[in-house]
């Protein structure tokens, strides 16, 4: 049986406006990354200058990297983790105007 063209949906899928390098890590996906690989690096560079053991430097590097990775790892569907939570600090320091309707009573007869 043959499908009738006009039944079928068209669902757009969301366009990002930025430039992309790979599905979903864009510019600011790898800069978060980066960022991670750089902390690493400076953990590592000042472990050595405190005499800190190679095997403890190393894990540090791969775990402050692996955070970064983390953060800006897109899931399949909504945004990466970072956005997540500047979009949630924006909202806790934001003013709220929460309504009260004074003439309601506040116990249900």
């Amino acid at each position: 049986m043959a499908e009738d063209p006009a039944k079928r949906y068209l669902i757009p899928t969301p366009i990002r406006r930025g430039y992309e390098f790979f599905s979903g890590w864009g510019i600011p996906e790898v800069a978060v990354a980066l960022a991670g690989f750089l902390v690493g690096s400076v953990w590592f560079l000042l472990g050595g200058l405190v005499e800190m053991s190679v095997a403890l430097r190393l894990v540090g590097f791969v775990a402050l990297l692996a955070i970064g990775a983390f953060l800006a790892l897109p899931p399949p569907q909504g945004d990466p983790l970072y956005r997540r939570i500047v979009a949630g600090w924006r909202f806790t320091h934001t003013p709220h105007r929460y309504r009260y309707d004074w003439g309601r009573s506040d116990w249900d007869d």
